[in-house]
């Protein structure tokens, strides 16, 4: 794959509309189920989030590339960054 994405990447402002829409205070109906240093949290109906140490940028990356050149489905990607902190 030669495609590479500028990082970090956010969704455009015509597609974040969806994301807006749902306010802060639904953080409370969070579930979350664990994968060894990576979390999936499940948000409402509509979205998931993953984050964690063992997270890899390429498998959010392959998701844009898939979505932007096939015909297939694919999730759709809001955004996609890293953070360093002490610890790495």
């Amino acid at each position: 794959m030669d495609t590479s994405y500028q990082l970090p990447f956010f969704a455009p402002e015509s597609r974040q509309h969806r994301f807006r829409r749902h306010k802060t205070s639904n953080a409370r109906a969070w579930s979350s189920t664990s994968i060894p240093v990576a979390r999936v949290v499940r948000f409402n109906n509509c979205f998931v989030i993953k984050y964690g140490l063992n997270v890899s940028l390429t498998e959010g990356e392959n998701m844009l590339f898939v979505s932007q050149t096939q015909s297939l489905s694919a999730p759709e990607v809001f955004a996609l960054f890293s953070i360093e902190n002490a610890d790495g």
